[in-house]
């Protein structure tokens, strides 16, 4: 996903990450750094940008927070066993439209990693948190629903639009369930075709059991 942070704006694509709530981006100093093709975002360079202080509710936005040295740091551990820690900012984010102006939101709670390690591709510079907490970027703005047609799994310039809010029209019948205690969305599973031959399994064989 494709957009500028701070002033001056600096162009930066991150990990379009349902599956948690935290937004993030690599930023300088880091130790350790994972590699990515791009520089390294430098907070210093932003006139923009505001560190969050532990008693505020910015702190209480972000995902996963403790306060070391009077700074609201998060922490974060990924599936695969990547992580990163830093510091919480708010800052200025802009994102291009459909009719080809720039949205500027100011503000955005995000963090700065400053000790990132693991499994990052080096096209990424960071990950933005589309999970259902009210945590994530979208669950921060306010906003109830997004839709995101899924491209080609290539990291060509092949892509697709996002659409946040009103703009994004969801039609036919729903498959994503979700349960109240957990941040994630789930697909509805109701058979499966090995090559030519379908299994027909039992209607509900994958439905998901309350905990």
């Amino acid at each position: 996903m494709k957009f500028a942070i701070g002033t001056p704006p600096v162009d930066v694509t991150a990990n379009f990450e349902t599956g948690s709530a935290m937004t993030w981006i690599q930023c300088l100093p880091c130790n350790p750094c994972f590699g990515q093709k791009d520089a390294i975002f430098d907070p210093s360079k932003s006139t923009s940008i505001i560190n969050v202080a532990c008693d505020s509710n910015a702190c209480g936005k972000a995902e996963i927070t403790t306060c070391e040295n009077a700074t609201c740091t998060y922490m974060m551990h990924y599936g695969d066993g990547s992580t990163t820690k830093g510091s919480v900012h708010t800052e200025n984010f802009a994102f291009p439209t459909t009719s080809g102006q720039i949205a500027i939101l100011d503000g955005i709670v995000f963090g700065c990693g400053h000790q990132n390690a693991g499994i990052y591709i080096e096209e990424q510079q960071g990950f933005i948190g589309f999970s259902m907490s009210p945590r994530s970027f979208i669950g921060i703005m306010g906003y109830k629903q997004f839709s995101y047609c899924l491209p080609t799994y290539s990291f060509t310039d092949t892509g697709s639009y996002l659409f946040i809010g009103q703009e994004a029209l969801l039609s036919g019948g729903a498959t994503i369930i979700a349960e109240e205690d957990a941040p994630m969305y789930y697909v509805n599973l109701d058979d499966i075709t090995v090559g030519n031959v379908r299994l027909h399994l039992e209607f509900g064989y994958f439905r998901r059991t309350p905990k």
